[in-house]
């Protein structure tokens, strides 16, 4: 029979583990929806018939270095990769336990 302090212990691991998942997804959703925004400025930008198609391209280029340079470090993948590893250690802790 498992330790009932050892498995609340291992239950509540579990729980920060998942709140934290949580927490860093929504962080993500927060980023992307930003993200959306600051696109459509661009695309508004793009759209005007005065901009030539240098200044098009240039856009565009901004479009991708936002994406790349702000969007994905703002969306905090090594803290979903963090909060993944948790709630398996957590799960698998549980596992052995029973």
């Amino acid at each position: 029979m498992p330790n009932t302090k050892t498995s609340a212990g291992r239950g509540l691991e579990m729980e920060m583990a998942i709140n934290a998942g949580r927490d860093i997804i929504n962080g993500a959703i927060d980023t992307l929806q930003r993200a959306v925004k600051e696109l459509q400025y661009h695309l508004r930008d793009f759209d005007n018939d005065t901009i030539d198609a240098t200044g098009k391209a240039k856009r565009l280029n901004w479009c991708m270095t936002h994406l790349t340079s702000n969007v994905l470090g703002n969306c905090r993948l090594d803290l979903m990769a963090d909060a993944q590893a948790r709630i398996l250690r957590a799960h698998d802790a549980i596992k052995e336990a029973r």
